[in-house]
């Protein structure tokens, strides 16, 4: 077949192809392209992030109570499965729908840009962005655990990429239903809070997915939620003001409407609900409950008793007000649960820097929230060519993201025992631990999608022959961290006499050995407390481990952190680009769309 004739055949099928555009798919295109006239694809991304959400709480108790970490964990695969099957599509189609009915004369309640005579709606395409960038943090996150073990904090690059940029992801669902709402609804431009009476299927919308913003910016407390703080207990407080504040007081200015903070927060409260039901039925570790709508019901009746303007002295009450109920109620909530957690951090200064802290946030969240308003002048387009630019650094960027190797492999694993002495130990209680017991090794496979095949072996456990450095016990709690040596008491028994918690709480405590650029380890949370109920003193707990292998190169290269980090701190900047360029398209559409 020559040249001219795959010419040919080219030309016949792009003909074939548009009279099949024109004869089946064009009659069938909406005449309109909104958030509430395609509502069953909102709900779809919405469907995302109820999906998404106890996903994320899910992998994290996965990781407390087993502590193994392949691509392809049951967490990892929910959540990757609920972006690629609901959230991607969602968002595709919503894309396609927009420029099919704009070149056809439809309208479109969204911004739109053009590019090569193509139109494109921006929010859309930057929802679509961060919702894939977290599914590829994933594989990542494989990687970087193989450089450098594995680790139980959210604060790795891998992991805070996939917190920074999800919930940007969300906003843009928020900022598409805004959209239209700054065009069908005028009466948005007045600052006044308006009542609850005529509260559109649209505002519906909004409210829910400003609830799953709020529940996935809120992530990073899940060290204090589920009591397995590396940093000092004295951020707890501020930490919860502050991831609360501002969805509360953005939900406030952006929706309009009175009571907006407890629809969101309560919104909120629900997805927290359901993320913590269902890591409880897969028999998980589970986060707490926190219950910040009761502060948003409080600065709402607020600001309604003050005129229902969020301006002024009202303002400056309800943005004192609200750190202060916020932290009051879950320190409440604690007392009456018999937790203490962060509390006795809580004074002299963290409640100070709380409510210090949660007024910064709040009012960013107003500002935020009065930028979604279509009220103030609109500022003159980014030029073209620094958009191309932009787009093109983008897009590089994403490409070498997804670059990154995901493949899952096998390990082994070595049963053991550890026991301790006293079985309920108090604060400054000498310990005895001692782990034995050490059992053939088991080769474990992963398989697809997330089953594992485990191979008895006659091996014994490769670190009691030799070792690259002393075995040792680790143990942290609340920003204190414990190292004690394990010694050899026997060919296979290990024993340590000069362990001491020193305050309350339930530490995190793993025992690790050393042998090449691997090491084995397992975790266990073990409660230290003045007063248990049942202690008789004395007496051994037992412990059944599951050691490890993990990568623990004795040369990583450490040179590579500082980079990373300063890579992090690129896609935070570009992320807060993203989130106040949503800002402004939303207020800019509404205001052209008004004028």
């Amino acid at each position: 077949m020559g040249l001219s004739d795959v010419s040919t055949l080219e030309r016949r099928l792009v003909a074939r192809g548009g009279r099949f555009y024109e004869r089946v798919v064009a009659p069938r295109l909406p005449d309109t392209v909104s958030a509430s006239r395609q509502w069953p694809l909102i709900v779809g991304l919405i469907l995302t992030g109820l999906i998404a959400v106890p996903g994320m709480y899910w992998d994290i108790g996965w990781h407390i109570d087993l502590g193994r970490d392949t691509a392809l964990a049951p967490p990892h695969v929910m959540m990757v499965g609920g972006a690629s099957l609901v959230g991607i599509p969602a968002l595709l189609t919503f894309a396609l729908l927009a420029a099919a009915v704009e070149a056809r004369g439809g309208k479109v309640l969204m911004p739109l840009r053009r590019w090569r005579g193509v139109a494109y709606p921006p929010l859309v395409l930057i929802g679509l962005v961060t919702i894939i960038v977290p599914q590829v943090a994933l594989g990542l996150d494989e990687l970087w655990h193989r450089t450098y073990g594995l680790d139980v904090s959210l604060w790795s690059p891998t992991h805070l990429l996939a917190l920074l940029t999800a919930p940007i992801s969300f906003l843009a669902i928020f900022a598409i239903v805004i959209a239209e709402l700054n065009r069908t609804q005028p009466e948005r431009a007045r600052p006044e809070l308006r009542p609850l009476r005529g509260f559109a299927l649209a505002e519906g919308m909004a409210v829910a997915g400003m609830a799953l913003f709020a529940a996935v910016l809120f992530i990073p407390f899940a060290e204090f939620d589920f009591d397995i703080p590396q940093w000092r207990l004295s951020f707890a407080a501020p930490v919860l003001a502050a991831l609360t504040a501002f969805p509360a007081f953005l939900a406030i200015e952006a929706l309009g409407r009175r009571f907006a903070a407890t629809l969101v927060m309560g919104g909120f409260t629900l997805v927290r609900l359901l993320g913590v039901v269902f890591v409880m039925a897969t028999g998980r570790t589970a986060p707490d409950i926190v219950l910040p709508v009761l502060a948003a019901f409080a600065i709402d009746l607020l600001v309604i008793v003050g005129g229902s303007r969020l301006r002024g002295r009202v303002l400056a009450g309800a943005l004192l007000a609200f750190p202060v109920l916020v932290v009051g109620t879950e320190a409440l909530r604690l007392l009456a649960t018999g937790q203490e957690k962060w509390l006795p951090e809580l004074f002299p200064y963290s409640w100070a820097i709380a409510i210090a802290v949660g007024v910064a946030s709040g009012y960013l969240g107003v500002l935020a929230g009065r930028a979604l308003r279509p009220t103030a002048p609109a500022r003159p387009a980014v030029p073209r060519q620094h958009r191309r630019r932009a787009a093109a650094a983008s897009a590089a960027a994403l490409v070498c993201v997804l670059a990154a190797p995901a493949a899952a492999t096998a390990r082994t694993v070595v049963p053991a025992t550890m026991e301790i002495s006293p079985a309920s130990p108090r604060p400054g209680e000498p310990v005895t631990v001692r782990v034995h017991g050490f059992e053939r090794v088991r080769d474990v496979t992963p398989k697809f999608p997330f089953s594992e095949r485990i191979e008895r072996t006659d091996r014994s456990a490769p670190f009691l022959a030799a070792e690259r450095k002393p075995p040792e016990l680790q143990t942290f709690y609340g920003g204190k961290w414990i190292y004690e040596p394990l010694r050899r008491t026997g060919p296979e028994s290990f024993e340590t006499r000069s362990l001491v918690w020193p305050t309350n709480g339930r530490w995190m405590t793993t025992p690790t050995f050393y042998l090449g650029d691997l090491r084995w380890t397992d975790r266990q949370r073990i409660t230290v407390m003045d007063d248990q109920p049942g202690r008789r003193g004395g007496g051994t707990r037992t412990f059944e481990l599951e050691l490890v292998d993990e990568s623990a190169p004795a040369r990583a290269p450490e040179w590579l952190k500082p980079f990373a980090y300063l890579g992090l701190a690129l896609v935070a900047l570009l992320g807060l680009a993203l989130a106040v360029l949503q800002l402004r398209m939303v207020r800019d559409d509404g205001i052209a769309a008004s004028a």
